[in-house]
Parts: structure tokens; sequence; C-alpha cells
């Protein structure tokens, strides 16, 4: 009988802690600003409260994105605010958050997307800048579904949350073509 309740007891305390990591947010990354999801990128000021989720791609937390890159550390984070330093292994696209692609931009976002996800769609692609209050992250999301994309990441929580999880840094590196 001893045994069964230890076992029970550590099942019960694995299960909690499970769900204590799934629970656990940083950085205002699972605050909901009341702001309703749109299809259209944001215009004008990026700095402001962002949506929950973007239609069509799955919002993420810190938790889940340690666990998915541990996992697999290969799988693309773009960060688009293109900051000196970044989450480890990201690679920076500075202006692919912008409402409208233009120019070059609207060229080569395809591109550089093709060559991070080596050509495949449907490969996981993470999407981050600075934080729930920053829209340009939520707009290359967008940016990407339009381009065919179909496993959208977006880290609505970006460099933030990750500062907050403790989460490591490194300088970041410009995405190759861009």
């Amino acid at each position: 009988m001893q045994a069964s309740t230890r076992t029970a007891g550590v099942l019960i305390a694995t299960a909690f802690a499970t769900f204590a990591a799934f629970a656990q947010e940083f950085a205002y990354e699972a605050k909901d600003w009341g702001v309703a999801p749109t299809t259209s990128p944001k215009r004008g000021a990026m700095h402001a409260p962002t949506p929950m989720t973007v239609p069509g791609a799955k919002t993420i937390k810190t938790v889940e994105l340690k666990e998915m890159l541990a996992k697999d550390p290969t799988i693309p984070a773009v960060d688009v605010l293109g900051s000196k330093n970044s989450l480890k292994g990201a690679v920076g696209m500075p202006g692919a958050g912008d409402s409208v692609l233009l120019g070059l931009e609207k060229e080569k976002f395809p591109k550089v997307l093709e060559s991070l996800t080596g050509g495949d769609k449907k490969r996981p692609i993470v999407f981050f800048c600075l934080s729930s209050e920053c829209w340009m992250s939520y707009n290359s999301s967008l940016h990407a579904i339009s381009a065919g994309y179909e496993n959208v990441l977006w880290y609505r929580g970006g460099t933030d949350a990750w500062k907050g999880a403790s989460g490591d840094f490194e300088p970041l590196k410009r995405a190759p073509g861009w």
C-alpha cells in the first residue's frame, strides 16, 4: 500500500509541476489588453497593446518556446525589432514588422523565410519583438501567413518575457539575405 501511495504522490507532484510550468508567465505575455485580433497589419505607432492572437498563427509563451528550442534548436526564431542582443540562436529581420513591406523588403521577405525554413512552408517559424505591447512581430506573422506559411508562431512576450525568464541572450545576427 505504501508503494502505491508514494507512486500516486509522485504522479501528483509531477502533474502539479507541469501545470505550474505552463501557468508561468513573464512580462505581461498573457495580459489581455482588450484589443481585437485583426488580419490587417497595424499602421502607425508600433508600441501599443496587442491582441491575444494573430489569426492563422499560434501564440506561444516563454515556457513553450524554451521547450520547443530545447527539442529542436533549428526552429527559426526571428527578431523583427533588430535588437543588439536577442534570444540565443535568433536571427534579425529589422523592418519585417512594418505595416506594409515595400521595395526590397517586399522582395526579400519570402526569400529569407524560404532560406530559414528550407523551403518548407509547414515548418514552424517564430516571430517576436519586444513585448506584448509591440506590433512588429504581429505584423510580420501576418506577412508570413500571407506568404503561405502554415505554422507561424507568435511569441507575444518577446525579449522582455525572455529576459524575465532568465533566458540566454547573445549578439543578434542578421538573417542571411536580409
